[in-house]
């Protein structure tokens, strides 16, 4: 680290990164007030150099939720992880919108490394629940409102209706089932190349966050929005309850391993087309 120092400017980027990497063993070797020390100063290098919206100032941020949650501090957990959900966000308007259908998949997935600490958080904290479930849903449905708008952007503005339309035809034939491997393939990429150029000519995009109280207000009176997430930090499932209210409740499933080898039994039982399957199902579910 210190001739990272001497080699390096105080605010270089690879600094940042070697105090995230000492931080860490300074957390394995229980020295938490060193290793929060050094991803704060990580941070505010990443901060100045980089910006709060770059991949490596969030994986910064998410250390840091990480840490505070693992030493009970679980405000500034909470806190950490909404500055990071906010950062990344922005980012992914910013990027997402310029990228083709498969990589935008591939992008977002990178960037939902948060859920597990935030649902861990919600288990142990109940303030951070509605946060929990704010950050599932927006890493659902940013990614279809995107691609919702620039369809209807594409159709009524003058951004090469040529290309949309054959990018439109290129997806209808690749849904064909006769298609060979490299022919595939071949398409694939013709569409990806076609979704870059389409996309870059259509701006205007205007998503607003992602509210719970809005969610809630389209469910019918007497429904309810259950998402199921799977916190590997505890190996346990968990579930979060959304009213039309607005009222958001956290409900522990129970043990991972438990409920996977009642899952394979319920596949096997279908699978081999049992006549009481469907009470397996039920066992489960209920």
């Amino acid at each position: 680290s210190e001739i990272c120092e001497r080699a390096l400017s105080p605010y270089h980027s690879d600094l940042a990164a070697n105090f995230i990497c000492l931080a860490r063993l300074n957390w394995n070797q229980g020295k938490n007030s060193r290793a929060e020390e050094l991803l704060q100063h990580s941070l505010r290098i990443y901060r100045k150099t980089l910006g709060m919206e770059h991949p490596s100032a969030g994986a910064c941020m998410l250390e840091l939720a990480k840490l505070y949650l693992a030493t009970g501090n679980y405000g500034a957990s909470m806190s950490s992880i909404e500055e990071l959900s906010k950062a990344q966000r922005k980012h992914v308007l910013r990027e997402i919108p310029l990228l083709p259908s498969r990589l935008r998949r591939l992008y977002v997935h990178q960037l939902s490394s948060v859920r597990d600490p935030v649902f861990a958080l919600a288990m142990l904290y109940p303030p951070a629940v509605s946060l929990a479930l704010k950050v599932r849903l927006e890493r659902h449905g940013l990614l279809q409102e995107i691609e919702r708008l620039q369809l209807r952007l594409g159709r009524f503005s003058n951004a090469g209706q040529d290309q949309v339309k054959n990018l439109a035809n290129l997806i209808t034939n690749l849904s064909s089932t006769t298609l060979s491997r490299d022919s595939r393939l071949l398409l694939q990429e013709k569409r990806e190349e076609l979704e870059r150029e389409v996309f870059s000519k259509i701006s205007g995009l205007d998503l607003q966050p992602c509210e719970i109280t809005n969610v809630a207000e389209a469910l019918p009176e007497d429904g309810v929005l259950i998402e199921i997430e799977q916190v590997e930090v505890f190996g346990r499932y968990v579930a979060i309850l959304l009213r039309p209210d607005a009222s958001v409740e956290l409900i522990d499933l129970g043990s991972c391993r438990d409920k996977d080898i009642l899952i394979q039994e319920c596949l096997a039982a279908t699978s081999a087309g049992f006549a009481d399957a469907e009470e397996y199902w039920y066992a489960v579910s209920r």
